[in-house]
């Protein structure tokens, strides 16, 4: 059975039912189970807690623990994950997203999808709002393939305006540059070009 030591309910919780899934536990199993599984603050909160109520029923463990351990300052965790914004890169506001999304329950791809999206920022969001997304996995590499592009074309020059770039690209006449249109050639600062 896993360690835990107060971070990441969430996820300990889940590892916890798989085992008691694989080993078949009974509900008194899993409480010592549990009580074994315990390292640093969670075990001393436990022989706290433990002191001043009876805690027989794993249920009962596990709401208590996630409402100790769970952190609350950001509010619940479906209020987070509603308002999660990218603050880093793509791959950090995906493992982010994960990790709040998973313990919920009730949440369709489709609004899991729409809110990953929403998030993230505008650059990105724009062009991935030009693709028809379907599965937020593929969401999630597209994202992150996306973000790299701009990073690389920003690193080129070609993300940004580059003053160096000729304004009048739509005309035969860019800076000191002329076109012939009998001869075929372009000149620049009076040097000829064919």
């Amino acid at each position: 059975m896993p360690t835990f030591d107060d971070n990441d309910p969430d996820g300990w919780i889940l590892q916890a039912e798989r085992y008691f899934a694989i080993y078949q536990l009974i509900n008194e199993e899993r409480i010592e189970a549990t009580i074994l599984s315990l390292d640093g603050d969670a075990l001393s909160w436990f022989r706290w807690a433990s002191k001043q109520q009876t805690i027989t029923i794993w249920e009962d463990i596990k709401d208590v623990f996630l409402r100790r351990f769970r952190p609350i300052h950001c509010g619940t965790l479906y209020e987070q994950w509603s308002t999660l914004h990218q603050t880093g890169t793509t791959e950090e506001d995906v493992r982010r997203f994960i990790k709040l999304s998973a313990p919920l329950e009730g949440v369709t791809e489709q609004v899991d999808l729409g809110n990953f999206v929403d998030g993230l920022k505008s650059p990105i969001k724009i062009k991935l709002r030009m693709w028809e997304l379907e599965k937020l996995g593929h969401t999630f590499t597209l994202a992150q393939q996306i973000e790299e592009k701009n990073r690389s074309n920003q690193n080129s020059g070609f993300g940004i305006l580059n003053p160096r770039i000729p304004a009048q690209l739509g005309s035969r006449t860019l800076n000191n540059t002329a076109s012939s249109p009998t001869t075929g050639t372009w000149s620049r600062f009076g040097n000829s070009f064919k």
